[in-house]
């Protein structure tokens, strides 16, 4: 964090689930999971900002015969991160809203 000159570094992981439908194809479904991290916090332990997952309730369907190409239609990247941007900015606002935020984040200044 030091060399970047970033306050937190984000992890994130995206993972493709298949299943079965009652009808007999075979569907995957993205599972987005995040953590964001800051700096240590004392000697044994970092500040975590939040951690959390996106699932997708829906699956889609796909073909062995060109999977790349399918890829997009099945992660839904734009519907994961505007989910994650709204999570993110709700995150933000709550902080905000409780005053004992400023007080825990000026401690470490």
């Amino acid at each position: 964090m030091n060399e970047v000159g970033a306050d937190a570094l984000l992890t994130m992981t995206l993972d493709l689930t298949i299943a079965n439908t009652k009808d007999g194809k075979v569907i995957m479904m993205p599972n987005f999971a995040f953590e964001i991290i800051g700096k240590s916090n004392g000697r044994n332990s970092s500040t975590k900002y939040c951690t959390g997952t996106i699932k997708s309730l829906t699956g889609a369907a796909f073909t062995n015969d060109d999977l790349p190409s399918q890829l997009e239609g099945i992660v839904h990247k734009t519907i994961i991160l505007d989910a994650f941007r709204k999570g993110l900015k709700e995150l933000k606002e709550k902080e905000l809203a409780n005053g004992d935020y400023v007080t825990v984040w000026n401690l470490q200044k």
